[in-house]
């Protein structure tokens, strides 16, 4: 984990959209990688370490983050009453996780959270 820590303090988010429909975007600061640092410093676990995210007024997140409960790199989303992992981002070394990130960062969002209506099913009982 001290490794990704390390990796996470000299990231460019430059490519980064400051807004993706009406998600706007958080990205993990200093505060955040030093909190993460005083954990394990403590002795206590640090179970995710997040990169960045996207959000909106309803509480909807798009989440890059590490997940060390499965030493991978991975996307959350996570809405009221649910969250879910989207496997397409999923990836173990840093590097390739990135570079899908760049490159499949905004259409991801936007097709599952944006344009929903494409990816989700919706059911009426009549």
């Amino acid at each position: 984990m001290e490794n990704i820590i390390e990796t996470c303090k000299s990231l460019d988010y430059s490519w980064l959209p400051w807004e993706i429909g009406n998600f706007k975007l958080v990205v993990t600061g200093p505060d955040e990688i030093a909190k993460a640092q005083e954990t394990m410093s403590a002795g206590k676990i640090v179970l995710t370490l997040p990169l960045f995210h996207y959000e909106n007024d309803l509480g909807w997140k798009w989440c890059a983050l590490y997940d060390k409960e499965v030493e991978d790199y991975t996307v959350h989303v996570v809405m009221p009453l649910f969250s879910f992992v989207d496997i397409s981002f999923v990836r173990q070394e840093f590097e390739p996780y990135w570079t899908g990130l760049q490159e499949r960062c905004v259409q991801g969002l936007t097709k599952l959270l944006i344009n929903s209506a494409e990816k989700f099913y919706l059911y009426v009982y009549a």
